[in-house]
């Protein structure tokens, strides 16, 4: 089964309740049956879409930041920099965001040279399905630094833990941690946009009944601003932005 997601784009809002053994309950002096607050599947994949998207502070705005240090001025090999980068989305956007985090970085010189680069931080997004409010940390190591390459290669490590609260279905709230790691992804140098690559993916927390639930899955971008999120044993996401 495979489900779209398009930031910045209102659909159609279906609300599916589900109640299943584990989490309902009969009340007994009322005859009623109760459901606990559970994560959907559809949730965490909404956490997850955020978390991605440049569109709501994810980690490929990271990357793009990443990529223009990358290419800047040279650097003094083995000299370690930081500085902050503190963005935030435009007065009226359909979805608001902002970030400010504190980044390190230096350059490796040999054969190849590789640019490694990390951050932290704080993030936050008021999108159509979800809000939330994050901490996120990761860490980048860049090749495909000699002109000769038309792309870099990132090789990346992204965390992000924060609270969020779902606008539709059951409007769940809940807590989250939620990690990307990739060896493969691929960015092309003159737009900055990620075309190919992989990554690993999780997520998992608890509701705010103290429901735990944990999900993985594999991300694959596929160029032109898309991604695809496989839920294992689950459904597939189209990501856009």
């Amino acid at each position: 089964m495979k489900s779209t997601i398009i930031l910045g784009k209102m659909a159609a809002l279906i609300t599916l309740t589900v109640c299943l053994a584990t989490s309902c309950k009969k009340d007994a002096s009322s005859g009623s049956t109760s459901t606990a607050t559970t994560v959907t599947e559809q949730d965490a994949a909404d956490a997850v879409t955020n978390a991605i998207a440049p569109t709501s502070a994810g980690v490929t705005a990271q990357v793009s930041d990443a990529t223009v240090m990358a290419a800047s001025a040279a650097y003094p090999c083995g000299q370690s920099f930081d500085s902050s980068i503190i963005r935030s989305s435009a007065s009226g956007a359909a979805i608001s965001w902002s970030y400010t985090l504190g980044w390190g970085w230096k350059l490796t010189c040999g054969s190849p040279a590789n640019f490694a680069a990390s951050f932290n931080g704080h993030s936050m997004y008021d999108a159509l399905r979800m809000s939330s409010s994050d901490s996120s940390k990761g860490s980048f190591t860049v090749t495909g630094l000699s002109p000769a390459d038309a792309d870099y290669t990132f090789n990346t490590s992204y965390e992000r833990n924060g609270s969020q609260q779902s606008k539709i279905g059951n409007k769940n709230a809940f807590t989250s941690k939620i990690t990307v790691t990739s060896t493969n992804i691929k960015v092309d140098k003159a737009t900055r946009e990620i075309i190919s690559g992989a990554a690993d993916v999780t997520i998992s927390g608890a509701s705010s009944s103290g429901k735990s639930f944990s999900f993985s899955g594999t991300l694959t971008f596929n160029g032109g601003k898309t991604a695809v999120l496989q839920i294992a044993g689950g459904t597939s996401y189209t990501i856009t932005w």
